[in-house]
């Protein structure tokens, strides 16, 4: 595995590039995970070397299938469960919240307690997309088949299974994204056409220019439609740990 020295490092971990950035970070850091229970992790503050990684953050996950967010403080000897760590930019932080809706902005659904809206592993699905079909979710995040994350600011869906995510960042493979491109331009989309290619030319310069071992690529989109089959996961952070 490589472990080189990089004194700003947007990839810190990639599993499946065998990438790591040893050194202690603090700041937007997302960890994707394949453990059965814990999905991802929001962290403030990570310690990774060859040999052990501390994190503290809000881990998000199922279990039994009812959705927690929690904060917790781990020490892991293994890389077993982390497929990625990433941090994201100030600028795109930025951008996120500057578009963020206000707390007091009215019809827009809000969780106490963090839920699980959809679930579909191969078995035992979970959908409660029809009941909340045409409004406003707050704090949506997904989670993607193929490890991608969107973490939004909004969701709408509809009775056709129609998910747009507004205000969101995501967090996948290069490859992914230009499929999800392509499809956007077979649907006539051509405004969010255009504003994707651009976003993806930026960010995936910005990426090669600090990690040109890995493909995961991070973008912000003001807003972003997603057909159902390619998500896992859609969790709704309820307002307990913010």
């Amino acid at each position: 595995m490589e472990t080189e020295e990089n004194p700003d490092p947007i990839i810190i971990y990639d599993k499946y590039a065998n990438v790591l950035h040893p050194g202690e970070y603090t700041g937007g850091i997302i960890i994707k995970l394949q453990n059965q229970v814990v999905k991802m992790i929001f962290s403030d503050h990570v310690v990774i070397n060859e040999f052990f990684l501390d994190i503290s953050g809000l881990a998000v996950g199922l279990r039994q299938g009812r959705a927690f967010s929690t904060e917790q403080k781990l020490h892991l000897n293994s890389f077993n469960d982390i497929i990625y760590i990433v941090r994201l930019t100030p600028e795109i932080i930025k951008e996120f919240d500057s578009a963020r809706f206000s707390a007091i902005y009215p019809n827009i659904v809000r969780l106490l307690h963090t839920a699980v809206l959809y679930h579909n592993p191969g078995s035992k699905l979970i959908d409660h997309l029809d009941f909340v079909a045409g409004e406003i979710l707050h704090r949506p995040v997904a989670i993607l088949k193929n490890h991608g994350i969107i973490i939004g600011d909004r969701l709408v869906g509809d009775e056709d299974m129609h998910l747009v995510f507004y205000d969101c960042i995501i967090i996948g493979g290069i490859p992914y994204l230009k499929e999800k491109v392509e499809e956007s331009s077979d649907q006539n989309q051509n405004d969010s056409l255009s504003k994707n290619h651009e976003n993806q030319g930026i960010f995936e310069e910005e990426i090669e220019n600090n990690n040109h071992e890995s493909n995961i690529l991070i973008s912000y989109e003001h807003f972003m439609m997603f057909p159902i089959e390619q998500i896992e996961t859609i969790f709704l952070l309820g307002t307990e740990n913010f």
